[in-house]
């Protein structure tokens, strides 16, 4: 793919951070962009934002954890706009607590968010592309998505599940022989987008600004990859876990990979 030009995008998390720059970058090409995201204010200035730049760009305020306002968003999607080219999964919560201080609502939030939803949406616009053999659908999920971290474990599970997931239908495209679909995994390192307040980066890996990732996701797209790891050193994650576990362990303290939450502040 050379251009975003014309291309039907259907963006969640649409309305800050990560989304937000991907959406303006969209914008840019002229991509023809569904703006998705629970935070009403907050998306109608990236709408305005995208609108600014010449693109044709349609918010709808949608619950990620929602079956129904999932159904009804991309019905209204599909008569807006017709078929989706490009799904990007980039909504996310956390709500940022030890394993022994959830409540139940914490787990269920953050799983339907970051997970269901998007595997939800993805259930629903696949058929369409795999006639078509046509389509790209892109899962943001996270270096926590292969290791886990202290203080994050609804989060740590939520970004597994999309690791798994996304692998999977990677194969079940390849098996089918529709090579015309892909998928992309990103995993990246701590993003500056807000989320995390007081959020401590571990050594060896900065926080990464959020126009950065956006616009290497992008890339990724463009060029039919099917995984995403940054900074560099994210690709090292994988054989860590190759290590005796006492190993594992003394590489992630060492590096303040298991203390990088310590300082979070939650929201509300």
């Amino acid at each position: 793919m050379d251009t975003f030009r014309g291309k039907t995008v259907l963006l969640t998390g649409a309305g800050g951070g990560i989304g937000r720059c991907m959406a303006l970058l969209l914008a840019d090409e002229k991509a023809d962009l569904a703006l998705v995201d629970m935070n009403a204010e907050a998306l109608r200035e990236t709408q305005s934002g995208c609108r600014a730049r010449g693109a044709r760009a349609t918010a709808y305020h949608c619950n990620m954890g929602s079956q129904a306002d999932i159904e009804n968003m991309l019905a209204q999607v599909s008569d807006d706009l017709g078929p989706v080219d490009i799904l990007i999964n980039s909504a996310g919560t956390v709500a940022g607590k030890y394993v022994h201080e959830y409540e139940y609502d914490d787990l269920k939030q953050t799983m339907l968010v970051n997970y269901v939803g998007g595997a939800y949406l993805t259930r629903l616009v696949l058929p369409a592309m795999m006639s078509r053999n046509e389509g790209h659908i892109v899962n943001m999920a996270s270096v926590i998505g292969l290791v886990a971290m202290p203080r994050m474990g609804e989060y740590v599970a939520s970004k597994f599940a999309i690791v798994g997931f996304t692998e999977t239908i990677r194969m079940e495209l390849k098996k089918a022989d529709l090579t015309g679909v892909k998928t992309l995994c990103v995993c990246t390192t701590g993003v500056d987008t807000g989320l995390f307040p007081g959020y401590k980066a571990p050594r060896l890996t900065p926080l990464l600004k959020p126009e950065v990732v956006a616009r290497e996701v992008l890339k990724a797209v463009k060029k039919g990859r099917s995984h995403l790891e940054m900074p560099l050193i994210a690709k090292m994650i994988p054989a860590i876990k190759l290590l005796p576990v006492a190993l594992q362990d003394a590489i992630l303290t060492k590096t303040g990979f298991t203390s990088s939450m310590d300082g979070f502040k939650r929201r509300g």
